[in-house]
């Protein structure tokens, strides 16, 4: 189980200025958004400090008459959580914006779900469509670069990507969601809108 670490939460409270900054832009008082290339500095920092944490293997030890490696017994997942090859998933049916939602996944030692492939993507959209037809949040936003469409988990860009027809097609929809009359197909969406959440802890 992969627990919240203080990386974790310096990059949440990177990513809080961010949205704050990008808001603001609409308006004239942004006095806060002068430290933007600060930020991106240190989410550099984060970064680097999050691909090296998942970049670690585990530890083998070695002696003269014998070699072992460390190992432990398989996690499982919680009873509320839904297990799928080598994660843990939480349909989160409380409305939320997309930071809270990412926080509410935080608390549970986790984060919104990073989506790999298409066996993932058609697990997700199958869980959520039997959970409730609506909309979704995944970890999914390009509030730092417009157009670039990284993971909030580990702010890798997506290589795998599964829009509806025609989008994302807003510059002021900066977070991904999952559109529940499009087949559940992915959808650019306003931040601060309340919608249910789809969180992931990887095992």
């Amino acid at each position: 189980m992969v627990k919240t670490s203080r990386m974790d939460r310096r990059f949440v409270a990177f990513v809080v200025l961010m949205f704050q900054c990008v808001s603001c832009a609409y308006t004239s008082s942004c006095e806060r958004c002068y430290f933007e290339d600060k930020v991106l500095n240190d989410l550099q920092v984060i970064k680097e400090t999050i691909e090296g944490i998942c970049s670690s293997s585990p530890t083998s030890t070695t002696d003269s008459s014998t070699t072992s490696t460390t190992t432990s017994a398989t996690p499982s997942c919680l009873s509320d959580w839904v297990n799928f090859n080598e994660s843990c998933y939480f349909f989160n049916t409380v409305p939320l914006s997309f930071l809270d939602a990412e926080r509410a996944c935080q608390e549970r030692n986790a984060h919104l779900v990073h989506i790999n492939d298409a066996s993932e993507n058609a697990f997700v959209k199958a869980h959520a469509r039997l959970t409730r037809y609506d909309y979704w949040w995944i970890g999914l936003t390009d509030i730092f670069q417009e157009g670039v469409w990284r993971w909030i988990d580990d702010w890798t860009p997506a290589d795998y990507l599964d829009w509806l027809t025609g989008g994302p097609n807003s510059a002021s929809e900066r977070c991904g969601d999952l559109l529940y009359f499009e087949n559940f197909d992915w959808n650019d969406a306003t931040c601060g809108y309340s919608l249910l959440s789809i969180c992931e802890k990887r095992l």
